[in-house]
């Protein structure tokens, strides 16, 4: 019974999983309220997330490393509205920096986020570019500070592109 039991909460925390890549931290709240719904114990939780481990289902490392990718990707953000991102999602902070000084790098004279920030703006950049130069300067700092970025790439971009 208990073994049919773990079995349901396992399968549970797979379609959980598969629906996308979840952090250790995410899928052990979401075991959590499952296995209060199925009246099991806290220890069946642990064992769950033993077994998910063990299929390789749940490795903050890897997640981290996606969740970036994604990130640089897609939306582009800065390194410190990143590393909140995965703080929120329970990763790590040993990951987090590994992770971070993985992907925000320096090469030669341009930044990893001086280069986000580029791609941040560029849609952007267009729409504003009938507005007077001043408020088009805080459209931009305004935009990428909320995105994360630093005020050193921020400053640059608004150097750029003035």
């Amino acid at each position: 019974m208990e073994d049919e039991k773990l079995q349901k909460l396992i399968g549970v925390a797979i379609a959980y999983i598969s629906i996308h890549p979840r952090s250790e931290a995410e899928i052990r709240t979401y075991l959590a309220k499952r296995a209060n719904r199925f009246h099991m114990p806290e220890t069946a939780v642990l064992e769950a997330l033993e077994r998910l481990i063990q299929l390789r289902l749940v490795d903050d490392v890897a997640y981290a490393r996606m969740f970036v990718e994604s990130r640089m990707r897609s939306r582009p953000k800065g390194e410190r509205s990143i590393r909140m991102e995965l703080k929120t999602k329970g990763i790590q902070p040993d990951i987090i920096e590994a992770i971070c000084s993985e992907n925000f790098t320096t090469e030669g004279d341009e930044s990893t986020e001086l280069s986000q920030a580029r791609k941040a703006i560029e849609k952007k950049w267009r729409q504003w570019q009938s507005l007077p130069v001043q408020e088009r300067k805080q459209k931009v700092y305004r935009f990428l500070a909320s995105r994360g970025f630093a005020s050193a790439a921020i400053y640059k971009i608004i150097d750029e592109r003035a």
